[in-house]
This record gives structure tokens, sequence and C-alpha cells, in this order.
């Protein structure tokens, strides 16, 4: 099976005391990941950058990779 890496942002919003995330956006680099990440930090309550690698395929993916959080983001 082909393995894939992809490069993630999330952005939260606290609401009525809840942190919810919009969608995933993914990017081809870990570099591009990481300056979306910063340019959104102050877009939301918090905002956390990941890397996931594993087989779309199959929908099989391993642990996230955390390369960045601002603000008021959980602990993946």
């Amino acid at each position: 099976m082909a393995r894939k890496t992809i490069h993630c942002v999330q952005i939260y919003w606290r609401i009525n005391g809840r942190l919810e995330g919009a969608a995933v956006e993914q990017f081809q680099t870990e570099a591009a990941a990481k300056a979306y990440g910063e340019l959104k930090a102050t877009a939301g309550s918090g905002v956390a950058v990941f890397t996931l690698r594993g087989e779309p395929a199959m929908d099989h993916w391993d642990e996230a990779e955390v390369l960045a959080t601002y603000g008021d983001a959980p602990a993946m």
C-alpha cells in the first residue's frame, strides 16, 4: 500500500465553554502548514498544526505528530 504524508491545520473556537474545531485544512508541505497556522493564530481561540502519515486507501493513519499549537488548542 502507498503511504502518504499530509500536513494539516485546524482552527478552534471556544463556544459556550467548549472547544469546537473547524474543518481540517491540508497542505502539501510542512512549511506551508506552519506558515498558515501562524497566519491564522489570531483568527480563533487556538490553532493546531500537525502531520499525519498513513495509508489513505485503507483509511489507516498513524498518530498525529503535532508541529505547533497556538492559543487554546487541544492536546492531540
